[in-house]
């Protein structure tokens, strides 16, 4: 047994396709997947498959078993203080190809990638794709924000955003660094260059979250409110306020077309939205008016102070 640090629910697209009848009795398109880590310093997955109650055609989930682990020379280990957190991200806005980023109690990052292993390709296996150590601040939250035409261009292979134990949000950029030769051949490792700060709240960011396009960005935290950036230009282009307590948790909308729609239509619920949880028991719902909006925001007009208004507010 151990205590659960985190635990993400893998929807059909962001876990690897089974495509042959060994890949299919290992997982199935029906099964729910759930994505775990905690003080035993180990990354796991656990599957559930759904089924019929008494012929009835209400559905139930039956007991979780264990469907793939972190090999013991990759896991951080319970002796090292295990894992505190679990992300998952897309790296690209026109390859899902997901990775499960977890934190160690270290502040160290370990990207995860999920693949079909051994003979006949008939496991499901947890890779350590790249790590990032070094990092001395507590990771609260991070969030990779997908490559965009822009980005694409800079000799960074990735962006991350990382909210620390402060009030600003720090974006790094991740690019391959050689190491020295040894002999005939060399290795290469990331390296975690600063591209930016976001500063605009004024208690502690506890939560982030990029939209699928890669370019903005969603912060919320113990001041109460809620920000949405311009990650190109760093800019804030909107605050949403309302909620009576901190703000634990923020997330932007998965659909990359519904960030084009505004006007009436976002009003009414057909486009981009965030969502966002409070420690004073509420559940709000934000939509956001559309790129050609923000976009025009961030070029300041309208400032950066532009109110949004909930929607939806469920207690």
């Amino acid at each position: 047994y151990e205590q659960v640090e985190s635990m993400i629910l893998l929807s059909r697209k962001f876990r690897p396709t089974s495509t042959t009848r060994a890949q299919q009795e290992k997982l199935d398109k029906k099964d729910v997947v759930l994505a775990t880590c905690g003080t035993k310093g180990n990354v796991r997955l656990w599957k559930a498959t759904p089924g019929d109650q008494d012929g009835s055609i209400s559905n139930i989930i039956s007991d979780f078993s264990p469907l793939a682990s972190q090999n013991d020379d990759d896991a951080f280990g319970e002796e090292n203080g295990g894992y505190t957190s679990l992300h998952l991200t897309s790296l690209s806005t026109t390859h899902l190809n997901p990775m499960l980023v977890a934190i160690d109690a270290e502040h160290n990052m370990a990207f995860l990638r999920m693949e079909w292993t051994g003979e006949h390709n008939a496991d499901l296996g947890l890779v350590n794709d790249r790590s990032i150590v070094g990092r001395n601040g507590e990771i609260l939250d991070l969030s990779v924000i997908p490559q965009t035409n822009s980005t694409a261009k800079t000799s960074d292979k990735h962006t991350v955003a990382i909210a620390t134990n402060s009030s600003q949000v720090r974006i790094f950029g991740l690019g391959e660094a050689k190491e020295d030769e040894v002999g005939e051949n060399s290795q290469t490792h990331l390296a975690l260059s600063p591209r930016g700060m976001l500063d605009g709240h004024t208690a502690i960011v506890l939560s982030i979250d990029a939209s699928p396009c890669g370019n903005y960005l969603a912060t919320a935290g113990k001041d109460k409110t809620m920000r949405i950036w311009h990650i190109p230009s760093q800019t804030c282009v909107a605050v949403a306020t309302g909620h009576t307590e901190a703000i634990g948790s923020v997330a932007l909308s998965k659909k990359i077309g519904c960030y084009d729609v505004g006007g009436k239509a976002a009003e009414n619920g057909a486009g981009a939205f965030t969502v966002t949880a409070s420690k004073d028991r509420t559940l709000k719902l934000w939509p956001l008016p559309g790129s050609a909006v923000m976009n025009r925001w961030a070029g300041g007009k309208g400032g950066g102070n532009n109110p949004l208004n909930a929607r939806l507010s469920a207690r």
